[in-house]
């Protein structure tokens, strides 16, 4: 069945014993999911009007067991099994000298179940001596997660430890020590998603997801919804745009650096210019070369030393002697770090899981002009990459219930 754009359809919604989607405990007000490429957890927040004191019925108390399933009709389902992080303003309105304390609504925030097993779980290992930076990421994520964790841009082998810590801090330990088999930045992300209605893991870089078709094309059209219009329409048509930044120049003048690393083995400074690289990005980055350039003449002795523990890196003797390449990873991590703080856009789409993090989706704006619309914005269209991303459903009678709040990037200009 065709979905009508803002439709959703929830499978399940449950804490504890607490069914939401029986109007006769509890009614489910605004509901939001947050997914977000640089976060490895999961949030969500549900505003509950609770008239039963399904509260107390339910003892909820915050060691429930939340089930949440959600879908368009003929869509994607998104699952998710989370658990209780807080509820917080619980209200009878008498603040606002309304309601006669027949009912009280409450937030419910909860958040993936890995924060809670971080916390309570410390790890202690040497991971075999040399392996791939990915696989201990898969192994220290699985003593706290029984998700699968794919690893589609693989790392090259060195040696860490992790000495009695949490597996989020040992994972941000080791997080500028990644450096890829493929691509020259070595910008890892941890990210969660969802396939089929499982929940998962991704492991890659910037680059390799910048390297993706796109999944889908989105216009603006300021005339939908004042005339007749097809779903197909409705589900490509942008709700609203913004702009947050279209460039960041702090970031290129500081994108020059030294890797600047002693050898405890052999006693020798080592210094290495991030000199311009070949970086996959979605678009022209060329519009920068000024900047990057002016950043590059520094003499090599006078730029910010960059080193694996953000000045001078000591560098392990295990390490060196395989030619890891970790510090030259580091140098050039900056130089992607710094196109891929430059140009963003947010907006809102009608909900359609079948559109995550991680992915490519090919923007054609309007430009914002008088004259020559058809022409299109020149910095921000074409293939940007979705970073961000608030679920926002509504509560029923809501024309359109369900829409997707979506931050991107593109690291260049169309």
């Amino acid at each position: 069945m065709q979905a009508t754009p803002g439709d959703i359809e929830f499978k399940t919604f449950t804490i504890g014993s607490l069914n939401l989607n029986d109007p006769n405990q509890a009614k489910k007000l605004e509901f939001n999911v947050y997914y977000d490429i640089l976060n490895p957890l999961v949030a969500a927040d549900i505003e509950i009007l609770d008239e039963n004191d399904a509260m107390g019925t339910y003892n909820l108390k915050g060691d429930e067991d939340v089930n949440i399933s959600f879908t368009v009709p003929g869509g994607e389902i998104i699952s998710l099994k989370m658990v209780p992080f807080k509820n917080v303003n619980v209200n009878d309105n008498t603040l606002d000298n309304k309601g006669a304390m027949k009912h009280k609504t409450y937030t419910m925030k909860m958040v993936s179940p890995e924060l809670n097993k971080n916390r309570n779980i410390h790890i202690t290992n040497d991971f075999g001596g040399q392996v791939p930076t990915h696989t201990m990421v898969q192994k220290a994520m699985k003593e706290i997660s029984d998700k699968t964790i794919d690893t589609p841009d693989q790392t090259k082998p060195q040696k860490q430890y992790a000495h009695y810590e949490t597996v989020f801090h040992f994972l941000e330990k080791i997080r500028e020590h990644h450096v890829s088999q493929q691509y020259k930045s070595s910008a890892y992300v941890l990210y969660p998603t969802y396939d089929s209605g499982t929940e998962k893991y991704i492991f890659c870089t910037f680059e390799y997801l910048m390297s993706q078709e796109s999944k889908f094309t989105f216009k603006q059209d300021n005339t939908v919804g004042s005339r007749t219009t097809t779903d197909s329409d409705q589900m490509t048509n942008l709700i609203w745009c913004e702009i947050p930044s279209t460039f960041n120049s702090a970031t290129l003048a500081g994108s020059a650096s030294n890797k600047n690393n002693y050898n405890l083995q052999t006693g020798v400074q080592q210094g290495k210019d991030n000199q311009q690289s070949n970086m996959t990005t979605l678009g022209n980055k060329s519009q920068w070369d000024n900047q990057t350039n002016t950043a590059d003449s520094v003499p090599k002795l006078k730029k910010p030393p960059t080193g694996t523990t953000g000045k001078v890196g000591v560098v392990d003797p295990g390490n060196e002697r395989q030619k890891t390449g970790i510090a030259d990873a580091v140098a050039d991590r900056k130089r992607f770090l710094a196109y891929l703080s430059q140009n963003t856009i947010k907006f809102e789409i009608h909900g359609n899981p079948a559109i995550k993090i991680g992915d490519i989706v090919t923007l054609n704006l309007p430009k914002k002009a008088d004259a020559g619309q058809d022409d299109g914005e020149k910095q921000i269209n074409d293939k940007v990459l979705i970073v961000k991303i608030r679920h926002r459903i509504l509560p029923e009678g809501n024309k359109p219930r369900y829409t997707m709040i979506i931050e991107a990037v593109k690291g260049a200009y169309k």
